[in-house]
């Protein structure tokens, strides 16, 4: 593995940027409560052949606060990684929160495509779905608590790795324990997990999905219980225009890059081989 935080002292890396000059840029952007290494695998599988960014979104693990505690507030922070890389745009993907933050990039003209894997903001205002989600992460934070007062010692078990990571992936056993670990430890030190529930359910959803212009592909997770297809996508399937790709991630459930990096790696990397910038135009533009 090319980055690690190794210990719980040790300040972890809050951007990686790796490949520069290499290909197309490809930002990353992770699920609430997680980090950028989330993604590390998938970095490590791209970098050969892209410029790949990955930030942690502020509120969470070592990152600054987040304020204001909005989906536009996330984007500002993106935007000032992307402007310190040298990036006007890039390719984004996202999963789950961080799909929902692409689409809002998206719409600051900062995309050359999105691709969005199991993307959150599948609701309007206050509501079932909405509600549902909020009092999972609530049923987790007792645990999240306790993990960052008493650290490493517990999380490192590959038990309580199960029970903390259900939910998020099919197969715990299938993740790699390094990866799992510093899962964990993003889960103990996510800052703005509350401001960031509240803000999910007072502002509700995402917001003007139908004037996406760029290639967009809506990636579903197979065994995604955390946010299901089912209940979560209609918002995006029915919203997204017709251009959109549609495809299913098998075998996987919600954070599908702890799983299976390099199935996540190589469906960023055939999209993106279709969209490279020579490529890349308004889809939804006249002749």
């Amino acid at each position: 593995m090319a980055y690690r935080a190794t210990t719980r002292s040790s300040p972890p890396e809050t951007v990686v940027h790796k490949g520069i000059g290499r290909g197309e840029p490809v930002l990353l952007l992770h699920p609430f409560t997680l980090s950028q290494h989330v993604w590390a695998d998938v970095v490590d599988r791209l970098s050969d052949s892209h410029e790949v960014l990955a930030v942690t979104l502020p509120g969470h693990w070592g990152a600054t606060p987040l304020s204001p505690c909005t989906i536009g507030g996330y984007a500002d922070a993106i935007e000032c990684a992307m402007d310190a890389a040298g990036w006007d745009t890039a390719h984004l993907v996202g999963n789950s929160l961080g799909g929902w933050v692409a689409f809002d990039l998206e719409g600051r003209g900062r995309a050359r495509s999105v691709l969005a894997i199991a993307p959150a903001g599948g609701w309007r205002h206050i509501s079932v779905e909405s509600l549902r989600v909020a009092g999972l992460f609530l049923w987790t934070f007792p645990f999240l608590v306790l993990g960052n007062l008493i650290g490493d010692r517990v999380i490192r078990a590959r038990g309580v790795q199960r029970k903390a990571l259900h939910g998020l992936v099919d197969d715990v056993d299938a993740t790699d324990p390094e990866a799992a670990l510093n899962a964990l430890r993003a889960m103990t030190h996510c800052g703005g997990f509350l401001k960031t529930l509240w803000m999910g359910l007072r502002r509700g959803g995402v917001q003007h999905l139908a004037a996406v212009r760029v290639p967009v592909m809506l990636a579903l997770c197979e065994r995604d219980t955390f946010l299901p297809g089912s209940r979560y996508s209609a918002v995006y399937r029915d919203q997204l225009p017709a251009h959109t790709e549609h495809v299913t991630l098998p075998g996987v459930g919600h954070v599908a890059a702890l799983e299976n990096p390099q199935l996540v790696a190589e469906t960023i990397a055939t999209f993106v081989g279709r969209h490279r910038t020579s490529a890349t135009r308004d889809l939804t533009s006249r002749p």
